[in-house]
């Protein structure tokens, strides 16, 4: 009974610190953090990641092939 109750702490301490990691990590990519001006890489480099995701979905998502396969 001990292992499980160690197992559950492990898990919940886990989950945790994974949630605040990836609010941290998902945070740094859209905000830019002052006075040091860490962070915010899609901020400035907006135009070069628009760029680059409408032609990922042009590629990969919606394309003549996937299109005729669907219909």
């Amino acid at each position: 009974m001990e292992s499980l109750g160690f197992v559950l702490i492990q898990g919940v301490l886990g989950a945790f610190s994974g949630y605040i990691t990836n609010t941290y990590a998902v945070n740094m990519l859209f905000k830019e953090y002052t006075p040091l001006k860490l962070g915010g890489v899609v901020k400035k480099n907006k135009e070069k990641f628009i760029e680059e995701v409408s032609d990922l979905v042009e590629r990969d998502i919606i394309n003549s092939e996937t299109i005729r396969n669907k219909v």
